[in-house]
């Protein structure tokens, strides 16, 4: 049998090895090595998730604001305009709160690590998982591994957890953040 060090060294941060234990799991997952292509499209593909929810959250809340305020598509007065442009800053300062703009370079490794480490724990006894998700780590300030997990939306940006050419994905993305730009501007242009 092979020792925790001798396991892990068979893995990789994209091929893990297969959790055996708490204590292999989360060692393996503290020291392996991650490369920066994999860090840079970490940061990208959080940053673009982070613009795609805040637009689709906003624009819900928008609709809801000028429904519960019985106001009519198209027939909004400037004073009423107002009331929703600071309503609508509001929310998004508060969305900030619940999800960070970015991540910051200083955090980005760790929030990787932390990620697959959470992502990866469902070969663990049921126990050692919820362990994994109380794990204290230190992003700026202490959290546990499911709030870090939670606040840096893991879940939804896993695919960003690879090495692609980022040139190409920001392309791709930057033509989708234009097709909504263009899709919002006509939005509103309709009065909606």
């Amino acid at each position: 049998m092979l020792s925790d060090d001798e396991y892990n060294a068979t893995g990789t941060f994209l091929y893990p090895p297969r959790a055996r234990s708490f204590e292999q799991h989360v060692k393996f997952w503290a020291n392996v090595p991650v490369s920066d292509g994999i860090l840079d499209n970490v940061r990208y593909g959080y940053e673009e998730w982070k613009i795609r929810w805040h637009n689709a959250t906003i624009n819900s809340f928008r609709y809801e604001w000028q429904t519960s305020n019985r106001i009519k598509p198209g027939r909004i007065t400037d004073k009423e305009q107002a009331a929703l442009d600071a309503a609508c800053e509001a929310e998004s300062d508060r969305l900030d709160g619940v999800h960070p703009p970015a991540i910051s370079s200083l955090n980005t490794r760790t929030i990787a690590r932390v990620g697959m480490m959470v992502w990866n724990r469902t070969t663990l006894a049921e126990a050692d998982q919820d362990r994994v998700l109380e794990l204290k780590v230190d992003v700026g300030v202490e959290r546990s591994a499911r709030e870090v997990f939670e606040r840096f939306a893991i879940g939804n940006i896993l695919d960003s957890f690879s090495e692609p050419n980022i040139e190409v994905l920001r392309s791709l993305n930057h033509l989708r953040r234009e097709q909504m730009e263009i899709g919002q501007s006509t939005i509103a242009q309709l009065g909606g």
